[in-house]
């Protein structure tokens, strides 16, 4: 089942990625982008509650990217005073740890964003929801496999 798509349905197209799925909106401390950073970070410090930092190639892991892109992202987030990166001397490796600014805006965008989880399962309802989320994720794989293609 191929739908022949015109010119004409440009607008429509950038209207789905730009306004329609645009989840960016929701984010008003931190960027999306930075977000996810962090909210990596985040997550290996609950991994690991023992200790105050994460280092580089651990978040890598988690991340499925190498360190060098995570040491891009990582002074891009210090250099906006989310992150302090600092080495270890002993085990001769980098890592992280949050300012205290970073602590309170994601206390912050995860309030935000739980309270629009909330409103959005209020509204539709979690049958709705899951079935919205099943196509979104088939969106994101055609976008990736589309993208991947044109490269």
């Amino acid at each position: 089942m191929s739908e022949q798509i015109s010119e004409a349905d440009a607008p429509a197209a950038e209207s789905l990625f730009l306004s329609d799925f645009n989840v960016d909106r929701l984010f008003r401390g931190i960027g999306r982008a930075d977000y996810i950073f962090l909210y990596y970070i985040q997550l290996c410090m609950e991994n690991h509650p023992e200790q105050e930092q994460v280092y580089l190639a651990e978040l890598a892991d988690a991340m499925s990217l190498n360190v060098t892109e995570i040491s891009k992202a990582m002074e891009h987030l210090q250099d906006k005073g989310y992150v302090i990166w600092k080495t270890d001397a002993t085990l001769g490796k980098t890592y992280v740890i949050f300012t205290s600014k970073t602590v309170e805006l994601m206390a912050y965008e995860k309030k935000r964003i739980t309270k629009c989880y909330e409103a959005v399962v209020q509204e539709i309802g979690m049958g709705e929801l899951a079935g919205t989320v099943m196509t979104m994720k088939k969106i994101r794989d055609i976008v990736n496999q589309t993208t991947a293609e044109m490269e």
